[in-house]
């Protein structure tokens, strides 16, 4: 594996990591498994500014979400460019804020992204993510996602979907 590669997805499983520490219930404490829930899950869609240029560009990744309590929730996700001749993958770690309002519904969310695809000027981005989840459906949960990404030299847009599975 690259470095550039392994720092990018240490990040993100790092901050996955902190989040789900976190998370972890005081002793004596009995959680409610629909509050404190782990979901993985598989997402698809397009960039449409892939490596800062305007070319739309196939998307497919996986995904590491903890919900943190009924706001908060803490995600670690890795995408692929298959279309991309040196293999491009992105690791991005994530907090999402679900308002009180519409909670189970629409959330908001800030975190870093890590690319890499060969390209020297890239290092890691900001990004600003919006998205919906319907109501659960048993354990399988559709999302759809926008996300701006926020790099040095450019800026990058997405369109993705997917389904979650939670335990």
């Amino acid at each position: 594996m690259e470095p550039t590669l392994r720092a990018a997805f240490g990040r993100a499983a790092g901050c996955l990591a902190v989040g789900c520490l976190i998370a972890a219930p005081a002793s004596g404490q009995s959680p409610d498994p629909a509050i404190q829930a782990t979901s993985i899950g598989l997402r698809f869609g397009t960039d449409f500014d892939a490596a800062g240029q305007d070319s739309s560009q196939m998307i497919i990744g996986a995904q590491l979400d903890r919900r943190l309590n009924h706001t908060w929730h803490v995600t670690a996700s890795l995408n692929l460019y298959p279309g991309i001749g040196d293999g491009a993958l992105w690791a991005s770690a994530d907090v999402k804020y679900r308002p009180p309002i519409v909670t189970e519904m629409v959330y908001l969310g800030t975190g870093v992204t890590a690319p890499a695809h060969g390209a020297r000027r890239n290092r890691a981005g900001v990004d600003l993510v919006f998205g919906t989840e319907p109501q659960r459906v048993g354990p399988v949960r559709p999302f759809v996602e926008a996300k701006w990404v926020i790099f040095r030299s450019y800026t990058s847009f997405t369109l993705q979907g997917g389904l979650e599975l939670t335990r």
